[in-house]
């Protein structure tokens, strides 16, 4: 009796061992199913996002033709007069009334000086720097090189500081006067969210540059970050070092799976832009997806 007991004690534990592998087995299989499913997901949103902020940029490169074909129709010397000037301010403020994501439009002299800046401001009022010298080297190096372009190459650059802007440039000779030409485009991040919020996978994103520094945030109150909080490497230093081994992966880490990639130039757009590094942009696009559904050992 206790042999027969003891005997179908041991088949109840050893089917019940079975029945646990069984299980825990199955588990994975869906857990693996469920995360490359989710990895093919953001790995077709991060593509369709790259294709909007390049529509985004190549829309904003547009902008230049409309100003090139309007500068070239005007005899405009070294100074402005006082008509040149406000005819000037009511074209680009045109612009930038029809488009929400701009924030200025600069006309700046060989000299290095604001000839004209016109911001957006509250209320659809503008604000107007007139004939302002630029310091800050970024920017004066910034101009320097896009004074060094071709016509109708357009330099861009994400400058660090103030977080979440892109600046274009581009070089212009009017009557044998040179300028250049700046739009400064803002709310890019609350564009691309917008885009995000119709697919099925939320998620959160920055572009930071090769030097692990952040230049878009989604991340709610970016833009008041200060010098120390957006240096992305300082912030997730591991996830940087991934990044400088494998520039286009996938990684999961604490339940998030992290996507990131180049951010790469359409062949339409590369003839036009330049990055001062070549055709392919110094940015990488990094997304974040927090995954709800399995627990990750």
């Amino acid at each position: 009796m206790r042999k027969a007991l003891g005997t179908g004690l041991l088949f109840t534990l050893l089917l019940l061992t079975l029945t646990v592998i069984s299980a825990v087995t199955y588990n994975h299989q869906n857990n693996d199913e469920t995360i490359n499913k989710i990895k093919n997901e953001q790995r077709q949103q991060q593509h369709q996002q790259q294709q909007h902020i390049a529509q985004q940029i190549s829309h904003t490169v547009s902008h230049f033709k409309q100003l090139d074909s309007y500068l070239k129709q005007q005899s405009w010397q070294q100074i402005l007069t006082l008509s040149q000037r406000d005819d000037f301010i009511n074209f680009a403020n045109k612009i930038l009334t029809n488009n929400k994501t701009l924030n200025s439009i600069s006309l700046i002299d060989y000299k290095n000086s604001y000839r004209l800046k016109i911001s957006t401001a509250v209320n659809n009022n503008i604000t107007v720097i007139n004939n302002k010298t630029i310091t800050s080297i970024t920017e004066l190096n910034d101009i320097d090189h896009a004074f060094s372009l071709a016509a109708n190459q357009t330099y861009i650059n994400a400058s660090p500081l103030p977080l979440n802007y892109i600046n274009y440039y581009q070089h212009i000779t009017i009557n044998n006067y040179q300028w250049v030409i700046k739009i400064e485009q803002q709310n890019l991040p609350q564009v691309l969210i917008n885009f995000s919020n119709s697919d099925s996978i939320s998620q959160h994103f920055w572009i930071i540059n090769n030097k692990g520094q952040t230049l878009i945030n989604t991340a709610k109150n970016s833009t008041s970050m200060n010098d120390n909080d957006h240096r992305f490497k300082r912030q997730n230093f591991s996830l940087w070092q991934h990044i400088q081994r494998y520039n286009h992966h996938q990684i999961i880490k604490e339940n998030n799976l992290y996507t990131y990639s180049p951010l790469f130039i359409p062949t339409k757009l590369k003839a036009s832009v330049d990055f001062k590094y070549g055709n392919l942009s110094p940015w990488y696009w990094f997304q974040k997806l927090t995954l709800q559904i399995i627990t990750v050992c």
